[in-house]
C-alpha cells in the first residue's frame, strides 16, 4: 500500500535508482501501481484531503456534521417533497413559504422514498403551543399529519428539526417553530410544537404541504446529519 496507517505516502523499497544502470521493469511498474492506487483513493486529512469518497462522510471527517442536502425554490406547487434521505438520522428544514390562500401547513414522512406519504388517522401525535397578540393556546392531538402552522395567511417562516428520522427502533421526533404574517404584518402568529411519528419503520422522504386546494411558493433548505 502506498500510505501507512498514519496516511503518509512512501515510495516502495528499491525505487531509488543509480545513474547509468539498468532499471528493473517490475520495480518501475510497482511504483506506478502505487501512484495509481494513491491517486484513486480518498486522500487523508494529513495529506490535505478529507478521507472520504462522498460529501456526507467528508463533512463528518472535517468536523462539519450538518450537510446541506438541497435548497428548493418553488412557485405555485401543491407540496414540496424531499427524497433520498435514508442516510440521515437528523434533518433540519427552514425557509419561507407564501400561500395562495389561508391554510394549515403540515409535514408527513414516507418509508418508500416519496411514492406515498404516511397519512393514517393516528400516524402523528403532537403537542402545540401558539400565540397571537396577548392570546395563547395549547393543543394536544393525534392526526394524519402534523400542522407546522394552523390557518397560515400570507407568509410563513418555517424552522423544523427532526430527530431519529431513519432509525428503526423508534418514531421520528419533530420540533418546530413557525411564524405567520398577514399581508401587512399587522398580525403575527407564532406556533411551537413537538411531534412524534408513531412508527418504527425507518423513513427516507418528507413532504411539506398545505391542506386543501392551496399552492405554495417560496424557498426551503434541508440539511442532514448522519449520526
Amino acid at each position: 500500500m502506498p500510505r501507512n496507517g498514519s496516511g503518509v505516502f512512501s515510495l516502495p523499497p528499491g525505487s531509488t535508482f543509480t545513474p547509468n544502470t539498468l532499471i528493473q521493469s517490475g520495480v518501475v511498474n510497482g511504483i506506478f501501481a502505487d501512484l495509481a492506487t494513491d491517486a484513486n483513493t480518498p486522500r487523508p486529512i494529513v495529506a490535505g484531503g478529507h478521507g472520504a469518497s462522498d460529501v456526507v462522510n467528508a463533512r463528518i471527517n472535517l468536523g462539519i456534521p450538518w450537510a446541506l442536502i438541497q435548497v428548493s425554490t418553488f412557485s405555485g406547487v401543491a407540496a414540496v417533497d424531499f427524497t433520498n434521505l435514508s442516510a440521515y438520522r437528523r434533518l433540519r428544514i427552514h425557509g419561507v413559504i407564501i400561500l395562495s390562500a389561508q391554510s394549515d401547513i403540515y409535514w408527513r414522512s414516507s418509508t418508500n422514498n416519496g411514492s406515498t406519504f404516511d397519512a393514517g388517522a393516528s400516524d402523528y401525535s403532537a403537542q402545540i403551543i401558539s400565540a397571537t397578540g396577548s392570546a395563547t393556546a395549547a393543543l394536544q392531538q393525534t392526526a394524519s399529519s402534523y400542522a407546522l402552522i394552523s390557518n397560515a395567511l400570507t407568509s410563513c417562516g418555517v424552522d423544523l428539526l427532526v430527530e431519529e428520522f431513519n432509525v428503526s427502533s423508534g418514531g421520528a421526533l419533530g420540533l418546530s417553530s413557525t411564524t405567520d404574517f398577514n399581508g401587512g404584518a399587522t398580525t403575527i402568529y407564532v406556533q411551537r410544537g413537538a411531534q412524534f411519528r408513531n412508527s418504527t419503520t425507518p423513513r427516507n422522504a418528507i413532504r411539506i404541504g398545505p391542506v386543501g386546494a392551496v399552492t405554495l411558493s417560496g424557498t426551503l433548505a434541508i440539511e442532514g446529519m448522519v449520526s
